[in-house]
């Protein structure tokens, strides 16, 4: 958009707090694909190991319900249920900001779209 106004890529940049080579990428970038080309490309490197699927599966578990002779989950038990390990529940947990073992009241969301939400601001996993 700045660049509509007549702006060059050293005035984006400098307005924008970037380098003069990313705003010329993105620009190029735009050019080249339009709207499609301003997606970040796959980087390299291992596949992630659990889906968006049972991201939202075991944070949904965690707000909305409770473990069996429990207030609230902790991450061994849920680990346990879901069959995701303890390190990934604890990646996950704090990535969406969860706690559940430290809320004196621990308030479940109701917001149906919650996971999505969350996955939109904190670009989690």
């Amino acid at each position: 958009m700045l660049s509509s106004s007549g702006k060059t890529n050293m005035q984006i940049a400098r307005q924008m707090g970037l380098t003069n080579a990313t705003v010329g990428k993105w620009r190029r970038r735009f050019l080249e694909q339009d709207v499609s080309g301003l997606h970040d490309e796959l980087r390299p490197g291992r596949p992630r190991p659990i889906s968006d699927e049972r991201v939202a599966r075991l944070v949904r578990k965690t707000l909305e319900t409770k473990p069996k002779d429990g207030t609230h989950w902790s991450i061994r038990q849920i680990a346990e249920e879901t069959r995701v390990s303890k390190s990934t529940v604890h990646r996950i947990w704090q990535a969406f900001g969860l706690a559940p073992h430290r809320q004196k009241h621990f308030k479940l969301s109701t917001d149906p779209f919650f996971v999505e939400k969350v996955q939109d601001i904190v670009g989690c996993t």
